[in-house]
């Protein structure tokens, strides 16, 4: 089964939290954590970074799991 890839810019960071949030192009707020986060240290991401992610269905809505830091 082939899942769809989407882009987005992290525009919330929470490090003391372990999570922060993306926007997609269509705006939509997407939720990440430290453990889905795959190329880099969580603690080194920045807000403006673009990344690709699989989205899925979570508790409380969207949520990116497989997360890629392009820089």
């Amino acid at each position: 089964m082939h899942t769809e890839v989407s882009r987005g810019r992290i525009h919330q960071l929470l490090h003391t939290a372990d999570y922060g949030h993306s926007t997609p192009l269509d705006e939509r707020e997407i939720y990440f954590n430290r453990n889905s986060i795959l190329n880099m240290d969580f603690d080194d991401l920045v807000i403006g970074d673009m990344v690709r992610f699989h989205e899925e269905v979570g508790n409380d809505g969207p949520q990116a799991s497989t997360v890629k830091v392009e820089r």
